[in-house]
């Protein structure tokens, strides 16, 4: 997840990198030890999926405080990924992680956004085509979070 570049594909969701940016300042604050070229080393120049997801997860968390390790398993939950342990992954390849962080990434998940990181059971419009924000809230509103 963090070797893919997050890539947005719908308007607005390029508020997603800046979060992640933002992420990132905090990040280098708290490693102060590590000098500008081992930070930029870590990530690359671009948001990855990553830091969108923990971005999203810690958003999600100001919403609807369960914690943002909560929020990032529920993410990884709906995207199937829960499964893809280290055990799992050091017998088998990593082909099929990639398939589906790709699938998301270029969101060729269902329309009700199965495969995505907000399924929804009752979708008012095709989830391919709307911003992770009002994904998001949707998915807590049918989930009947608030």
């Amino acid at each position: 997840m963090h070797q893919v570049e997050f890539t947005p594909l719908v308007p607005y969701d390029e508020n997603r990198v800046a979060v992640a940016a933002g992420l990132r300042n905090q990040f280098q604050k708290f490693a102060g030890s590590l000098g500008p070229g081992e930070i930029a080393d870590l990530m690359g120049p671009n948001a990855s999926v990553f830091e969108v997801l923990v971005g999203l997860a810690g958003q999600a968390d100001d919403m609807i405080p369960l914690t943002i390790q909560t929020w990032f398993s529920i993410f990884i939950d709906n995207l199937g990924l829960d499964k893809y342990v280290d055990e799992y992954l050091e017998r088998r390849s990593t082909w099929s992680v990639e398939s589906i962080i790709n699938k998301f990434n270029n969101r060729q998940y269902r329309p009700n956004g199965r495969g995505g990181i907000f399924p929804l059971s009752h979708p008012q419009h095709d989830q391919r085509e709307v911003e992770l924000w009002y994904q998001m809230g949707a998915y807590m509103t049918e989930k009947g979070m608030y």
